[in-house]
């Protein structure tokens, strides 16, 4: 249910004027946070939007972890930011982004914490981290899409967070 959430943030900030589908992933992360691209092609939020980035479905380490612990309720409780943005670095692609629909949530994570550190966000500067992600603190369930869904649209779009 979050992850249609976040799908649904992003249309709002797109439609605000906040987010566009094609930025790359890369240009709205802290400077020094790892995105891989496959074939010249970067990440974009349309790609994550659609799981068609190529990211695997649980950030490294975590398999093992699953298939270790399957009653384990919630693998993500307790996971920090860092945690999420080392997620993407030193992975090998899958496909190349927008080729193909390969399930991520790791890329839906990124999805809902990447506009947190869009320049475009509430006039902050990208980096500022003003929005509701903690850091380094503990990410609640669904990872970071709840700072996107708490904040109204800017520049006069009628809507209300």
């Amino acid at each position: 249910m979050t992850k249609v959430f976040t799908a649904l943030a992003l249309a709002r900030l797109t439609v605000a004027g906040t987010a566009e589908l094609d930025e790359p992933l890369a240009a709205l992360l802290p400077g020094g946070t790892s995105v891989p691209s496959r074939d010249g092609q970067e990440i974009t939020l349309r790609h994550l939007a659609t799981h068609t980035s190529g990211l695997p479905r649980p950030p490294k380490g975590m398999l093992l972890q699953a298939l270790l612990r399957p009653s384990k309720p919630d693998p993500y409780a307790g996971r920090t930011t860092e945690f999420l943005l080392r997620g993407p670095a030193g992975i090998r692609l899958g496909a190349t982004p927008g080729r193909r629909f390969r399930y991520s949530n790791l890329g839906a994570g990124l999805l809902g914490s990447a506009p947190a550190w869009s320049p475009r966000r509430s006039g902050s500067a990208a980096g500022s981290n003003t929005g509701s992600i903690p850091s380094p603190g503990r990410i609640s369930a669904g990872w970071g899409s709840v700072c996107i869904l708490g904040r109204a649209p800017t520049s006069g779009s009628g809507t209300t967070g």
